[in-house]
């Protein structure tokens, strides 16, 4: 018997694989459709999102427009008159379009603020800033019929960031209730953040009760903060009659924190028929804090008739006031204040008011100031004045100040000072060389 048609047959034989150029091209190409078609299913999926985030938008502006319609039908049931008589048929008339929502409508409609704002703040807790900016706009749709609510929101022990969402809702609102329950969130609330948001509340809205609540902030809250944001609120208002406000404000006296409040926003505003009550404030104020914020507003302002009052304040006195009105010279870029600021920097014990004078030669007068910064850099008893007016030096004069520059590099006591000088050398010489390569 043949055995050999029963054996098994030879086993195949394995091709290893290899990494070759093509294998390498073929993976490549298949791991980029891979990933195109993620990025397909990605964008498939964010584009459904947005589609059903617009929906739901639609719905509820939809359904704020439903509630009001309901909450007013109902309202106009619950009052409704008895049939006219036959003789007087027009004694029956319902609620105007366009009036505020009666008790009754807004009672109507609270069950479902209060669902919004449970959505709201439960977004607010997750993070999750696309469903709350939903519910701020389910929201901003219902208008005054939301306003108990959030009044409410206000007045308890809500989650700073809850009641930051309600009041730039009240923002949008106004109203005179909603004014006076931001003034009392102002003067209980502990969050910095919120009470900043109310500050820019209260300057959105904008009318004369705003502003003087706003100025309350600045008589009386302590953080630097809100304060910094009283002020700069004040300044944005759009009320032709803010910059007459402010100015009685400061007629009628008050606190010093209250002045400087009213004196930077006068300042950031730029006011110029605000300068003679300024100077008055000036005149009338020994607290360096105030002088020093009166100084920095007339600077603004940039009005010349202030500059006499300006130099006065340079010449002597508190260095924080000194040198803010050395920079008010230059803010108003008078030449006639050169004289005072080379005495300045000839007599000055303060040596960052020296600089600072230093600074204002340079920005006002120039190379006219050559000599003068010249005898700083080489002269002065601090090492960073010095540094200071040679680097000014080199901007103003350039190489025609080269001996000062050597002898600095070579002889000033102070290592930093000799660096700076040697810098500027070596500058310098390298632009002439440039210069003669062209």
């Amino acid at each position: 018997m043949n055995t050999s048609i029963l054996a098994a047959p030879p086993p195949a034989r394995r091709i290893p694989f290899r990494w070759d150029a093509a294998a390498v091209r073929r993976w490549t190409a298949v791991m980029i459709l891979i990933g195109a078609a993620i990025a397909l299913y990605a964008y498939a999926v964010q584009r459904q999102r947005a589609d059903a985030a617009i929906q739901v938008v639609a719905l509820n502006m939809a359904s704020a427009a439903r509630i009001r319609t309901h909450a007013r039908a109902a309202a106009e049931e619950a009052t409704a008159a008895p049939p006219p008589a036959p003789v007087a048929p027009a004694a029956a008339a319902g609620p105007e379009p366009g009036t505020a929502p009666s008790a009754l409508e807004v009672q109507a409609v609270g069950r479902e603020v209060d669902k919004i704002l449970d959505q709201l703040r439960r977004a607010l807790a997750d993070d999750d800033a696309k469903q709350a900016s939903l519910m701020v706009g389910f929201l901003r749709s219902l208008g005054d019929y939301s306003l108990p609510a959030l009044l409410e929101v206000l007045r308890g022990d809500a989650d700073p960031e809850l009641k930051e969402a309600v009041v730039d809702l009240l923002a949008e609102i106004g109203g005179k209730e909603g004014i006076d329950v931001l003034k009392e969130v102002l003067a209980k609330e502990e969050s910095e953040d919120v009470r900043g948001k109310v500050v820019q509340a209260l300057a959105k809205i904008g009318d004369a009760s705003a502003v003087e609540a706003l100025l309350g902030v600045l008589g009386r809250d302590n953080s630097r903060y809100v304060r910094g944001t009283t002020v700069r609120a004040l300044s944005e208002i759009k009320n032709p009659e803010l910059a007459r406000m402010l100015v009685n404000a400061l007629k009628g006296g008050g606190k010093d924190a209250m002045k400087s409040g009213v004196v930077q926003a006068l300042g950031l505003m730029g006011d110029q028929a605000s300068v003679p009550i300024l100077l008055e404030v000036l005149k009338g104020s020994e607290n360096p804090r105030v002088r020093t914020f009166v100084s920095q507003a007339l600077g603004q302002i940039g009005d010349k008739e202030a500059l006499p009052a300006i130099l006065e304040l340079a010449r002597g006195g508190d260095a924080n006031v000194r040198m803010a009105a050395i920079q008010a010279t230059v803010q108003i870029g008078s030449k006639s204040a050169v004289p005072t600021l080379e005495e300045t920097l000839a007599t000055a014990g303060n040596a960052n008011v020296r600089q600072a004078s230093v600074q204002a030669l340079e920005q006002i007068a120039g190379r006219a100031a050559t000599a003068t910064i010249a005898q700083a850099a080489q002269g002065d008893k601090d090492p960073v004045v010095r540094m200071f007016a040679v680097q000014s030096l080199s901007r103003v004069a350039g190489k025609d100040q080269m001996s000062v520059y050597v002898y600095l590099s070579n002889q000033d006591p102070n290592p930093q000072v000799r660096r700076t000088a040697a810098q500027i050398i070596k500058q310098i010489e390298k632009r002439e060389a440039a210069a003669k390569r062209k």
